[in-house]
């Protein structure tokens, strides 16, 4: 039974679930100014259900990426085969598609296009992945707007704000190429072309680093010149020293180690990454409330 539980467990990578939790969390704050309804907290339970099912699926389509990089994973070392995998990953998209129905017609919908982006990036005939920039827009679109439109389907009434949906997106679309970083050998092996094989490492940080600048200082002159309220004026302050935090953080691992693969084999670029976004977007989810 526990080795079960252990492979289930690695299978379905749930310490990614705080994005899935967080991320549709801050939408409903800056969406309602208020604190989430019962049915957003089904709306929740829904979408991590469905994460996690996408985050099967992605372990069945990376089997021969894992066998290099990571051949410890349930799937590539044997104990767990693609069949089961795949039951597994029905099943949680089945609970996460009913729970949906709970809350109204809309939510499913929104559920159905998460499982079919996700199904499209990783399915290998669509050859999607070989674009060097697909995990970013994958990530836009999967952990920018989907998030994004389950908070406004629960919350029917409220009008859709564009500022902080191109802002969410944006995010997500700098940071998707940290997770690459973790699969450069594989990828290459396989003939994937993801950014940091295609740029390099140090250009592919720096993207990401600038991107994120790009995106505060743009939602720091809107809220300057009234194109957003000013109480996310603070907001964006503190947001910018998380990122100088972060910019000195990959600046000084990146000056000892002379590379960025062992920052990279350590996760650290992937943890301080998302660390880095689910702070700040807890940040402009609670300024909302003031």
């Amino acid at each position: 039974m526990s080795l079960i539980f252990r492979n289930v467990w690695e299978l379905i990578a749930p310490h990614y679930l705080l994005i899935s939790f967080i991320a549709p969390f801050s939408s409903y704050l800056v969406i309602s100014a208020s604190l989430p309804s019962f049915n957003f907290v089904l709306a929740l339970v829904s979408f991590s259900l469905v994460v996690l099912g996408f985050n099967v699926t992605n372990m069945i389509f990376d089997l021969d990426v894992d066998k290099i990089n990571k051949p410890r994973r349930p799937i590539p070392s044997g104990r767990v085969s693609i069949n089961e995998a795949f039951f597994l990953s029905f099943l949680l998209f089945f609970s996460g598609l009913f729970i949906a129905l709970l809350v109204n017609e809309q939510l499913p919908l929104v559920m159905l296009l998460f499982i079919f982006l996700s199904t499209i990036y990783n399915y290998p005939k669509f050859s999607f992945r070989h674009f060097p920039l697909a995990s970013n827009v994958m990530g836009a679109l999967l952990y920018g707007l989907i998030p994004y439109l389950i908070a406004h389907f629960v919350l029917v009434s409220y009008p859709v704000n564009y500022v902080f949906l191109v802002f969410f997106m944006g995010l997500y679309f700098v940071i998707a190429s940290s997770k690459d970083f973790e699969d450069i050998a594989g990828e290459r092996k396989v003939g994937r072309k993801s950014l940091p094989i295609v740029l390099g490492e140090k250009k592919t940080a720096l993207f990401m680093l600038g991107g994120e600048f790009v995106l505060l200082f743009s939602l720091f002159l809107a809220a300057l010149f009234n194109f957003v309220s000013f109480i996310y004026f603070y907001s964006i302050l503190f947001s910018l020293i998380l990122f100088i935090f972060q910019f000195k953080l990959v600046s000084r691992n990146y000056a000892r180690r002379n590379s960025l693969k062992d920052l990279v084999l350590q996760s650290n670029l992937v943890t301080v990454s998302i660390l880095f976004v689910i702070l700040v977007q807890i940040v402009f989810g609670f300024s909302s409330l003031l």
